[in-house]
């Protein structure tokens, strides 16, 4: 199964907090179900980057050193699955339901995200597989729920696209 590693609070965020874009610097080349691997380095956990990711999502601190604290057990993990789309420019994504996490240039739009009980894996750069034997039950099971349209995004989610005030 196609995998992607992305870094902490983001990928908890993409999985738990309602971030419903993944942000690029080029197309992915990829759409369909998406494993979120969370990256091991710290180097995102900034003042900057916690604060931006909390105003959007309160589950993430906007402290660095809270937040570090929270996400470290995710870290060197896959956490989830999610259906990754086509991707649009950031000027179309700040039309839609995206525009409060895009950043581009390349805005992934990510939906239908389900946790899954996390399992270490290594990481890498871009797309990558993780064979099928490497995958636990659960996370079959969310994948095969994703492409047989079984599954469903919770209320919640919705709530937090609206734009805040």
């Amino acid at each position: 199964m196609r995998a992607l590693t992305v870094c902490e609070p983001f990928a908890s965020a993409l999985i738990f907090g309602g971030k419903n874009i993944e942000n690029r610097q080029r197309d992915l080349r990829y759409r369909g179900p998406l494993l979120i691997h969370a990256g091991l380095s710290l180097r995102w956990f900034t003042p900057e980057n916690c604060e931006w990711v909390n105003k959007r999502w309160s589950g993430c601190p906007a402290n660095p050193i809270a937040a570090m604290h929270l996400f470290k057990h995710r870290l060197g993990k896959v956490i989830g699955v999610l259906y990754m789309d086509a991707p649009v420019s950031l000027e179309d994504s700040q039309k839609s339901l995206w525009r409060e996490w895009a950043t581009g240039p390349v805005c992934h739009p990510c939906l239908l995200p389900h946790p899954v009980t996390p399992f270490t894996y290594r990481g890498n750069q871009g797309v990558f597989t993780i064979p099928s034997a490497h995958l636990p039950a659960d996370v079959i099971a969310a994948a095969d729920d994703i492409c047989n349209g079984r599954a469903a995004e919770p209320a919640a989610r919705a709530q937090l696209m609206e734009p805040r005030s």
